[in-house]
C-alpha cells in the first residue's frame, strides 16, 4: 500500500536517528535535530487526506523525537516543547482543524500520536541539575584509566563537566 508515496522515502536521506509513520505520511529525525516528511500532506497537496501533515514548519530545529497521527505530526524540541502541523479530525465540528497544542505545556520528554488524540510524557523533577551522590576520591596510578561517576538528576538532557583545581579536567562535558 503507497497511495499517496508514504512508502517513497526520499533520495540521499542520511543521518536518520527515528523513523515514524502516520496516516498516508511518514517522518525521519535526522541527528541534525531536523525533521523529513513525504507522502500525503506535502507542499501544495489539498484534498483529502492532505492535510499538510508532510509540510514540516520553517525553521524547525533541536527536535529529539517524532510521532505521526492520521492526519497531522509531531515534533518534540529539546527544550521540552512540543510543535504540531498536520489536520487531526474534530468530532464536534466533523471536520479537520490545524491541531493545537497547549500553550502551558512544557517539559515533555516523550509524545505519541494515534488516529485521533495525542499524548504528552511530561517531566515532573527538578529542572536545575542536582547531584544526587558525591563522587568519591579516588588514587589512581599514572597511566591508568580511573572511572569517574556521580549520579545525577534534572530536566533532560542532564549535561556536567568535571573540573579539578577550577581546571577543565577532561575535554568536553559529560551526560
Amino acid at each position: 500500500w503507497n497511495q499517496y508515496g508514504e512508502t517513497n522515502v526520499p533520495g540521499g536521506l542520511s543521518g536518520v536517528i527515528a523513523v515514524a509513520g502516520g496516516g498516508f505520511h511518514s517522518l525521519a529525525l535526522k541527528q541534525d535535530g531536523t525533521v523529513v516528511a513525504w507522502g500525503a500532506g506535502g507542499p501544495g497537496q489539498s484534498g483529502d487526506p492532505n492535510y499538510g501533515q508532510s509540510t514540516v514548519p520553517s525553521g524547525l530545529r533541536g527536535v529529539i523525537a517524532i510521532a505521526a497521527g492520521y492526519g497531522y505530526s509531531l515534533a518534540l524540541r529539546q527544550d521540552g516543547t512540543v510543535v504540531a502541523w498536520g489536520g487531526i479530525w474534530d468530532w464536534r465540528t466533523f471536520a479537520y482543524v490545524t491541531p493545537t497544542v497547549p500553550s502551558d505545556l512544557s517539559r515533555v520528554i516523550a509524545i505519541a500520536a494515534d488516529y485521533d488524540h495525542s499524548l504528552a510524557l511530561v517531566y515532573t523533577g527538578s529542572l536545575a541539575p542536582i547531584i544526587l551522590a558525591q563522587p568519591q576520591t579516588q588514587t589512581a596510578e599514572a597511566g591508568s584509566t580511573p572511572r569517574l561517576y556521580v549520579p545525577a538528576d534534572g530536566f533532560p538532557p542532564v549535561h556536567y563537566q568535571w573540573f579539578f583545581d577550577d581546571t577543565n579536567a577532561l575535554s568536553g562535558g559529560l551526560d
